[in-house]
């Protein structure tokens, strides 16, 4: 679960660097203020659920609480 967390981690870099871009692509007129904002919602979803995501994942971790089965064997 750690690489998984990596990568994660990796992502949420990855957003922060596409929102500093499309915030120059704005600030440049390269796309309209309706546009960036379309884009900034979405982003923020986004980004949010990364967030959770990964809070998620490292409270499992820490609680040692992790399944890496795809099935849960018990009935």
């Amino acid at each position: 679960m750690k690489e998984y967390l990596r990568y994660l981690d990796i992502a949420m870099g990855s957003s922060g660097e596409f929102h500093s871009s499309i915030y120059a692509m704005q600030r440049a007129k390269q796309i309209s203020s309706k546009e960036f904002e379309n884009i900034d919602i979405l982003h923020y979803k986004l980004e949010n659920g990364l967030i959770k995501l990964v809070q998620s994942l490292q409270e499992k971790l820490k609680n040692d609480d992790w399944n890496d089965t795809l099935l849960d064997n018990n009935p």
